[in-house]
């Protein structure tokens, strides 16, 4: 049998010139991205890191999968979603050179965002800070990067939601867009041409009766993930999330400044006593359970092992929580526990809680 010339020929291109591997979003933005200005939501100068937010990196990872079509984050204020989306825009249109659009609750969030955050940001990254012209491709509903266009929306102006198709949309705060839902379902009519569409939601739940849009979009996700971290304490993981968490002095008496000011988190698996520093979680803790937080699926959760006990009652050994599942809408994936049992905490706290 004669060897096939056209295989020989691509082995041969293929063994010259490998395909470039595609490089991960986080590790884009860390490799590109500089934070425009010190002090930005707290963030820290310098080049971007998403180690200081490592709850950031798998949705950053899941951006461009195909398979993925809508992402929705219900979070709690201040924890890097707007960090998240400009890094997503910063990728899209400096390695991607596809057009994308925000969307915001109102002009004044847009135009304020837009100008403050997004544009300098722009600026600060190498890879399109050369694609931003001058001023006078920037007005408050669109921006033009190398002739590609990065487009501005808000919710309280129908009209703007309803332009030119849009393969990827990234919308901010949607618990504060108009009820009905219109612009959702207007923004995936935008969506409807493109086989590699992304929506991103991202919104603190409003408090009321009634469940705002991220609490829907939440719940009617195909697949749902809640992050959790290990107490420092009992070594037990939950989701740090929920406000019942907090303790402050004065309970409902207290002012709300001094409240702020003095609150504390507390562990959910210490019973309560009369000591009402039982179970608190001390301060230098925090960043050590955050690095050791995991995403979990729908029906997973982390069994403590009993090292975690031995580690807690002695100081010695490496507690190496287990994974299981205990809820039959997935299925148990080997794999996939043998990778959570690898990268969960593999060590303590600098210092054993007391």
């Amino acid at each position: 049998m004669l060897a096939d010339p056209h295989a020989i020929a691509r082995d041969v291109v293929a063994d010259i010139y490998p395909p470039r591997a595609k490089m991960l979003v986080d590790v884009w933005c860390e490799t590109h991205r500089t934070m425009a200005t010190a002090g930005a939501s707290g963030a820290r100068p310098g080049r971007w890191d998403t180690g200081l937010t490592p709850y950031l990196r798998a949705i950053f990872r899941n951006l461009p999968d195909p398979k993925i079509h809508e992402i929705t984050v219900q979070k709690s204020s201040q924890v890097g979603f707007s960090e998240l989306l400009i890094g997503g825009v910063l990728h899209l249109v400096g390695e991607s050179r596809q057009p994308g659009m925000v969307g915001y609750p109102t002009q004044d969030e847009a135009r304020d965002f837009n100008r403050k955050r997004l544009i300098p940001a722009l600026h600060a990254c190498d890879k399109t800070a050369a694609l931003v012209a001058s001023a006078r491709d920037t007005t408050d509903t669109e921006i033009r990067l190398g002739g590609v266009p990065l487009w501005f929306a808000w919710a309280h102006s129908k009209k703007t939601f309803k332009s030119d198709p849009c393969g990827v949309i990234y919308l901010d705060e949607i618990d504060e867009y108009p009820p009905g839902g219109a612009i959702l379902s207007n923004a995936r009519d935008r969506q409807r041409t493109f086989t590699e569409r992304k929506l991103i939601k991202g919104s603190t739940p409003e408090e009321g009766e009634t469940p705002g849009f991220i609490v829907s979009e939440y719940e009617s996700a195909a697949h749902r993930y809640r992050f959790c971290v290990p107490c420092p304490i009992t070594g037990e993981f939950f989701e740090i999330f929920d406000f019942k968490h907090l303790r402050w002095e004065g309970g409902r008496d207290a002012d709300p400044d001094e409240a702020a000011r003095r609150c504390w988190l507390q562990s959910p698996f210490v019973r309560a006593s009369g000591d009402s520093a039982a179970g608190k979680i001390d301060e230098r803790h925090k960043p050590w359970m955050v690095r050791n937080g995991v995403w979990l699926r729908q029906g997973e959760e982390i069994e403590t092992s009993d090292r975690w006990a031995e580690w807690i009652e002695t100081g010695t050994g490496t507690p190496i929580p287990d994974l299981s599942t205990i809820d039959g809408d997935d299925l148990r994936e080997s794999s996939r526990a043998g990778r959570y049992a690898r990268v969960l905490a593999a060590a303590g706290p600098s210092e054993r809680s007391r």
